[in-house]
């Protein structure tokens, strides 16, 4: 694995953190905390929180055997204080700077809600899981990119924020 990519992968993910910290300073206050009926009472607070959780898992199991996405810790805060996330943002993107880029690594897939034996875990990577949760991000900014255009129809979202690249890519 070339340094370069890691590398780069960082930094992809490091920008694509800063630009839900900079979402999260111009949301307008109860937008972030309103439940959204169509996703199912889901609110843009609890989005949030699940990209940064998957980043918080992926950080912790950087020189142990294994990510779990599924055992991740569910932090209220992130998910009623834009503040607290924001400021997790900013250090989540500082500590990826401290991933190991190298070693051996498994991700355990769980596909029997409340039954872990019937889970298995996988070969992979930090290098793998740090494209992974960027295009999980993506993705999940694209749901609050909906959401935002029911709850605030008025608040201007960034043209980019959950496009994937390839989209954008396409579209120009």
């Amino acid at each position: 694995m070339a340094q370069d990519t890691f590398t780069r992968l960082v930094e992809y993910n490091q920008h694509l953190l800063a630009d839900v910290a900079d979402l999260l300073l111009a949301l307008p206050g109860p937008v972030y905390t309103e439940p959204i009926p169509s996703y199912s009472q889901a609110t843009v607070g609890k989005h949030i929180r699940h990209i940064l959780e998957f980043y918080e898992c992926l950080l912790g199991s950087t020189g142990a055997p294994c990510v779990n996405y599924d055992a991740r810790k569910r932090n209220p805060d992130y998910e009623t204080q834009p503040h607290a996330a924001r400021e997790a943002c900013t250090r989540i993107a500082a500590e990826l700077l401290t991933c190991l880029a190298e070693g051996p690594l498994t991700q355990r897939l769980n596909f029997h809600p409340g039954d872990e034996s019937q889970g298995m875990d996988v070969p992979t990577s930090v290098v793998r899981e740090l494209g992974y949760v960027y295009e999980h991000t993506v993705h999940h900014l694209a749901l609050v990119r909906l959401a935002l255009a029911l709850l605030a129809p008025d608040f201007v979202v960034p043209e980019t924020l959950g496009v994937a690249p390839a989209t954008l890519r396409a579209q120009a």
